[in-house]
């Protein structure tokens, strides 16, 4: 169990990682590009200001292979994009950080482990869902969501 901070709330919990998250998870790792099926040839600067022709994928980035032998056309050919493979993964992490949170607010939500209020002053004092309606609302609205 990790501590998970809800976002735009201020509660945080002990986060379970349980059968319906790990589902979650598993089915979203298994949507990474491992086979960089879709690229295209395109120019890779080297030292000397010269450059290379490699595959690049075009889903993340990913600068595939060994160089290939230039030829004329290759002048035509775009520059890598450096910074594909970074703003790939940042994709991925937000991807991955919003499965987390979904899990976590349902998680909260049916009041399965304890959360607790972020502010000072409340920092020792529990947020259980107990299936009351008070229990109920007090957790609603730390989670800035409605209830009924």
């Amino acid at each position: 169990m990790n501590i998970v901070k809800i976002a735009n709330s201020s509660l945080e919990i002990l986060f379970d990682f349980n059968d319906a998250y790990m589902a979650d998870l598993n089915a979203f790792n298994a949507t990474e590009c491992i086979t960089h099926e879709e690229y295209e040839w395109r120019k890779l600067p080297i030292a000397g200001g010269d450059y290379q022709v490699r595959k690049q994928c075009l889903c993340c980035g990913h600068v595939i292979a060994q160089a290939r032998k230039q030829s004329e056309e290759d002048i035509f050919l775009h520059w890598t994009d450096p910074g594909a493979q970074g703003r790939y993964q940042a994709k991925r992490m937000i991807e991955r950080d919003a499965i987390m949170q979904k899990h976590a607010r349902l998680q909260a939500k049916r009041g399965v482990i304890a959360s607790y209020h972020l502010n000072k002053k409340l920092r020792d004092r529990l947020f259980v869902y107990d299936g009351t309606k008070q229990g109920k609302r007090r957790l609603d609205a730390a989670l800035g969501v409605g209830f009924g």
